[in-house]
């Protein structure tokens, strides 16, 4: 269980050895996309060419300095893992956009994931596992009309079986651990989204989401459910069940310093 969020200073550029990767870790860093322009500006020389290229089309300024510190925060906690300059790192991509490190580092043994929700981003670094980490502001959305279209019959009656007033919440609780998984398992979109991988515990108002023991038989999957902020769900997916969580917070003294576990609705 997570129970600490601890600042972190990346600027400073050095994983500490009590923050350095080992096996049987799961690492989660969040942080907020807006920082001073000094603090983009670093970022931002730390990307090659064709991330320098993205940011030049991009018309949006915000959209621009969001993409630099996401990115830049990226290369910064992968160089320090792995002891080399941040830019000399090459990204690949697969057919969903998911990034994964190539040229002489593609055969390294790290494994990350990453999720954007507005404003915050969030990392997962594993050793020899894959992870999956998904991020939603909780925001009014007609989510009855999606669950109708994306979630099964079991999800669906949960949503129905919670007041009124955490339908919401649930239904990212739901939309997050399914988003998360497809992106550890690197299953198909439409499937993972309708495949009813999820079982529900309703009752006394609450809601808890843990997955189907029957959903694979070749592999084991963990889910971890957070709150960073108010406001903020997350979930990660952990291939195994035997691991160590932590989690840092980097450059966002004004969130506070608590990662909350979600145990209900």
């Amino acid at each position: 269980m997570l129970d600490r969020w601890i600042p972190f200073d990346v600027e400073r550029s050095v994983i500490s050895p009590a923050t350095a990767l080992s096996e049987g870790d799961v690492q989660l860093w969040f942080s907020s996309l807006e920082q001073p322009s000094y603090i983009v500006g670093q970022l931002e020389a730390t990307l090659d060419a064709e991330e320098q290229n993205r940011v030049r089309d991009s018309a949006l300024k915000d959209e621009k300095a969001r993409f630099v510190v996401g990115r830049g925060l990226l290369r910064k906690l992968l160089g320090s893992y792995l002891e080399v300059d941040p830019s000399d790192l090459h990204f690949q991509y697969d057919t969903r956009g998911k990034p994964s490190l190539g040229g002489e580092h593609g055969t390294q043994r790290i494994q990350f994931t990453v999720s954007h929700s507005r404003e915050y981003v969030i990392y997962a670094f594993a050793l020899h596992r894959r992870i999956g980490v998904d991020m939603e502001l909780i925001l009014p959305i007609q989510s009855e009309e999606i669950a109708s279209r994306f979630f099964s019959n079991q999800e669906r009656a949960a949503l129905q079986a919670v007041p009124k007033h955490k339908r919401q919440e649930l239904f990212f609780k739901i939309w997050t651990a399914k988003e998360a998984y497809l992106k550890a398992s690197g299953g198909d979109l439409a499937s993972t989204l309708q495949t009813p991988i999820l079982e529900m515990d309703a009752g006394m108002g609450t809601c808890s989401v843990r997955f189907n023991e029957n959903r694979n038989s070749d592999y084991h999957w963990s889910l971890e459910q957070l709150k960073p902020i108010s406001g903020v769900i997350v979930s990660l997916v952990v291939e195994g069940s035997r691991y160590r969580l932590a989690g840092w917070r980097v450059f966002c003294e004004m969130l506070g310093n608590t990662l909350n576990k979600v145990d209900g609705c």
